[in-house]
């Protein structure tokens, strides 16, 4: 039976570069000798998990040896050969003539399951149909298959009904080998085979993690199953693509590119393997074709370091999180000779490279595992603007509007209905700025986030609104107003 080779490496789990996984989350990642599933294969399957305080990286790589399990290796196949002599007789003489020749007995099989009736009918002897009969030592002669093969197996239908020719001498030969590539199909039923074992081991299926998986790794896997006819639990099985958390934050992250390896070198790491996408493939079929360890080594290592380069990059649901609200506040200090406020955030992550930007005189700057942020105050006067003005009258003489409930008791002539540029109340203090993202979209996201804080504004659909300072000192406020200068921060990182 053949058994598998699987190479595993196990690493304490440890910060930053091997950060503890989700619960009953499996990363994927899978290669192949190319991007067209109908003429390549997978080579190999890297998966990731945790067990206890160790994560385990696992490789089942195809060696392209030949599958002993299922009765399909070149040992096992055999070609049956007659060929010299001819026998020539008809059926009822045939039939009585099966027991005492083995010849005879071929021949009348293979009239049974009607191979040679099917076959074109020929009226010179000299003209040949040739066959092949391919069989497992153990089968029986029927129910064989024939191909088209050169001087293999050699038979002929007469013209006549009740005639037909066979060879009398037999000849048993071993079919050549199978090509490394040819194995390489075979044994890539295995590796999907266990896959789908290592899937439903547990009672609930896991979460796959994998990068770019979606556009590339499920469908490819999806499609061999398919072909292969094996049943699979992969699309039951949550997904989450690490890739499109990349897009998403691209310009934030600073990268050159979006591909797994400049990733992980905006976290701090950086690749022994130097191979591109052709060199590995090349690398592959070579090292196995020569059974070169060497450029096998090279191979595995490809996929090991996507394997740990992807454990790391799991980093990238820290900074959606970190998007989304989930910061921790190290530092909020009001200065006031600088007329300013300095905050200092923990990310939850780390990064290699540091950032600065500016919008509306708030500075952000991101270094390693801290944002830092400086916020100017201004005392001024600003205006509230009321949302619903129809029920609203302006004053102009106090430059202010009030509710029609109590403009009833205002003489006409001091009065006026309210439109959306002065339907206003003034208020002097502190005000902290709040500058809104350019999409609307993200506008209208902003405003109902703050909707239990009231937002002043210096004139009537102002890019920039304000909060006053003793709104800030509700620590759940300040969770919302930093949320949304983080919006501001990443439109700032695009520029």
């Amino acid at each position: 039976e053949y058994v598998m080779k699987k190479y595993r490496y196990t690493y304490p789990v440890s910060k930053p570069y091997f950060p503890p996984l989700e619960e009953n989350t499996l990363f994927l990642d899978i290669e192949t000798t190319g991007f067209q599933r109908n003429n390549t294969f997978l080579t190999i399957i890297g998966l990731a998990w945790q067990e206890k305080d160790t994560i385990i990286i696992e490789q089942w790589m195809n060696e392209c040896k030949e599958d002993k399990t299922t009765g399909t290796n070149s040992e096992n196949l055999k070609t049956e050969c007659l060929e010299a002599q001819s026998l020539e007789t008809e059926l009822p003489e045939l039939q009585s003539l099966k027991t005492e020749s083995p010849e005879a007995q071929q021949l009348w099989n293979l009239l049974e399951e009607g191979s040679l009736l099917k076959g074109k009918k020929q009226n010179s002897r000299n003209n040949w149909n040739r066959y092949s009969i391919k069989q497992q030592q153990s089968s029986s002669l029927k129910n064989t298959s024939f191909q088209r093969a050169e001087s293999v197996f050699q038979v002929t239908a007469l013209s006549g009904n009740n005639t037909a020719r066979a060879t009398s001498r037999y000849a048993k030969h071993q079919q050549p080998p199978l090509s490394f590539k040819e194995k390489g199909f075979l044994e890539e039923r295995l590796l999907l085979k266990e896959l789908e074992k290592f899937l439903t081991a547990k009672k609930q299926l896991p979460t796959l993690v994998h990068y770019n998986g979606t556009t590339f790794d499920l469908p490819y896997l999806k499609s061999k199953y398919e072909q292969y006819e094996i049943r699979t639990s992969l699309s039951a099985c949550c997904s989450l693509d690490l890739y499109r958390c990349a897009k998403k934050y691209r310009y934030f992250l600073q990268t050159n590119g979006l591909k797994q390896k400049n990733l992980e070198e905006t976290f701090g790491l950086f690749r022994e393997d130097s191979l591109t996408g052709q060199e590995l493939i090349q690398t592959y079929l070579k090292g196995i074709e020569k059974q070169n360890d060497r450029l096998l080594k090279l191979y595995l290592r490809h996929n090991k370091e996507d394997m740990e380069g992807m454990v790391l990059l799991q980093n990238l649901l820290k900074v959606d999180s970190f998007f989304q609200g989930n910061f921790q506040i190290v530092s909020w200090e009001k200065k006031d000779r600088l007329s300013c406020l300095m905050i200092q955030l923990n990310c939850g992550f780390t990064l290699n490279q540091a950032l600065s930007t500016e919008r509306d005189g708030i500075h952000f700057h991101r270094e390693g595992s801290s944002l830092y942020l400086k916020i100017p105050f201004v005392s001024m006067e600003a205006k509230y603007f009321y949302p619903d003005y129809k029920n609203y009258y302006y004053l102009p003489l106090e430059d202010r509007a009030i509710h029609k409930s109590v403009a009833s008791f205002v003489e006409k002539e001091y009065r006026e209905k309210a439109t959306k540029e002065n339907c206003y109340v003034k208020k002097s203090g502190i005000f902290y700025p709040l500058p809104f993202p350019s999409t609307k979209k993200n506008k209208k996201e902003c405003l109902e986030s703050c909707c239990e804080m009231p937002l002043f504004y210096e004139q009537y659909d102002g890019t920039t609104a304000y909060l006053l300072a003793s709104e800030l000192e509700n620590e759940q406020n300040r969770t919302v107003y930093l949320k949304n200068l983080l919006q501001v921060f990443l439109e700032c990182c695009k520029m």
